[in-house]
């Protein structure tokens, strides 16, 4: 699946202009939006992840972060997804969004411009949530998961080959200035 959604009722044929509004969908206006309402019923997944990367603001400078749970190896993000069909190639994209909540205080401090982060599910309720059985708002609040972060490498994130293991490495920028021993 690819990550932004490109609902199935889009009539147009560039599916990327779609798909950079809806890499996120937010808890808090899910039954409002055309791209998701229909699909919180019938159309609920998993993105199982180790960790995401968000940007914190520090006066003028944005440091990227890479976040992780501290007690699991992997999590499971709350998401939507769609199939959607090219009218010109017949070609189906699978598609979806991860669906986000407001920061919790940790997650506040990195993501501080926004203030955002994914609806993380607890393992005993990525059931419920597959099978549609609780309403949205109630998967908010089991959801305050233990993270951590660090700072990685904003060169490697902008390249134009950011999906490396490197990406997820620690980064400590050299001190500009010489030691004089």
């Amino acid at each position: 699946m690819r990550w932004g959604l490109v609902p199935a009722w889009f009539r147009g044929v560039n599916e990327l202009e779609m798909a950079k509004t809806t890499f996120n969908a937010r808890i808090e206006t899910l039954s409002e939006k055309a791209s998701f309402k229909l699909l919180i019923k019938r159309s609920r997944c998993i993105v199982p992840s180790t960790g995401f990367f968000e940007w914190k603001h520090e006066n003028k400078q944005k440091i990227p972060h890479f976040i992780y749970p501290t007690n699991d190896s992997v999590f499971s993000m709350a998401g939507l997804y769609d199939s959607w069909m090219n009218p010109n190639s017949n070609e189906v994209l699978n598609s979806f969004t991860i669906i986000t909540r407001e920061a919790n205080d940790f997650m506040a401090e990195i993501h501080n411009s926004k203030k955002r982060m994914p609806l993380i599910l607890n393992a005993k309720d990525e059931e419920n949530w597959l099978n549609g059985e609780d309403e949205i708002k109630d998967f908010q609040l089991n959801s305050n998961p233990d993270l951590d972060a660090f700072p990685v490498d904003s060169k490697i994130l902008m390249s134009s080959e950011p999906n490396v293991l490197e990406a997820q490495r620690k980064f400590e920028p050299k001190n500009s200035q010489q030691s004089l021993f």
